[in-house]
Parts: structure tokens; sequence; C-alpha cells
């Protein structure tokens, strides 16, 4: 296993995988952080442009949508606050062995929190449909909300793929050298 935080002949260094843990920690929060302002920038765009902004050009369907994107941006932003609280929380001070537990779960690919994107990843693709339908053209619906629902679709499987690529370089040694010496000490 090619892990930065193995040392040949000496096990693995605590110290080390502490300070990567504090840095990718400290890097987290601030992209958590990041995040989170740029769902509440979205969410009030959305909000103004397509619910609030007095146009003729826009229909029940775009203030809809509009409002179903915001409530979807607003819970994005919700989420990455809990996250942000997360990583900016952590106590290293805790026994060894529960830091180490906390720090491999912490960087574990899908946890059971990931289920909370749901809400948000459905209201953004109910705001996405609402959008692109014409109510003039509504007939021709079911194709509307399948290339709707196709560009939704392949968003989240290139961010996931991104994702995955990211928590396998920088995450991935971090949760696997917290998991060997989470087993060296019990």
């Amino acid at each position: 296993m090619n892990n930065q935080y193995m040392e040949p002949d000496m096990g693995m260094n605590l110290n080390k995988l502490i300070g990567g843990l504090q840095k990718e920690d400290k890097r987290y929060g601030r992209i958590t952080l990041i995040f989170q302002w740029v769902m509440v920038a979205y969410a009030a765009f959305y909000f103004v442009g397509l619910v609030l902004w007095p146009s003729d050009s826009h229909t029940h369907f775009d203030r809809i949508g509009g409002l179903c994107y915001a409530l979807g941006f607003l819970s994005f932003a919700f989420i990455f606050k809990m996250l942000y609280r997360e990583y900016n929380d952590v106590d290293y001070g805790l026994p060894t062995a529960e830091m180490l537990r906390q720090a491999a779960n912490r960087y574990k690919l899908f946890h059971r929190k990931t289920k909370f994107i749901i809400i948000p990843l459905l209201l953004v693709d109910a705001g996405m449909v609402l959008i692109t339908l014409d109510e003039t053209k509504l007939g021709n619906i079911q194709h509307e909300i399948i290339m709707a629902q196709l560009i939704l679709f392949v968003s989240i499987a290139l961010g996931m793929i991104i994702g995955i690529l990211i928590w396998r370089k920088r995450h991935k040694p971090l949760r696997d050298a917290a998991r060997i010496l989470l087993k060296e000490l019990e």
C-alpha cells in the first residue's frame, strides 16, 4: 500500500497522521464554508430572479421552479453548514482510539448522512423540470422531463466520479492509516 502516513520498518506515524488529518479537516472546513455561501447565493438568485422579479415572460412553471431551486439550494447550504461544523469541531484531545475511530468514519467514501442530499436533489430536479417546461407545448411533456432528468443524472454522475477521484487521492490514505493504527491499538 502506497500510504504517505506509513514509514518503512517503523509502522504508522501517529503524529504525521494527526498533522495530515488536521490539515485536511481545516481544508475541508474551508471548502464547505465556501460552498455554503455559494448555495445561499444561488438560492437568492433563483428566488429573486424567478419568484419575485416582475416579468411577463416568467410562466407559472418558471416561478414554481424558481422556488424549488431556491429551496433546494438552501437545503444544500444547510447540509454544507452541518459539514462545516463537523470538520471544524474535531477534537484531537480525545483518547487516541476514539479520535482514530472518528477520523476513519469522517473520511469514509459514503456516509449515512449522504441520504440528506436526496431532498435538495429532488427540489433542484423539480425546479429544473418546471423551468424547462413550455406552457405552450405541453403535448410533448415526457420529452422535456426526460431531457431534464438526463441533464441532472449526467451532472450527478460526473460530480460523483470527481468526488470519488478526490476521495481516493486525499481522503482514503487518511482513512486507511487511521484504521491501521486503530487495529494496532486494539
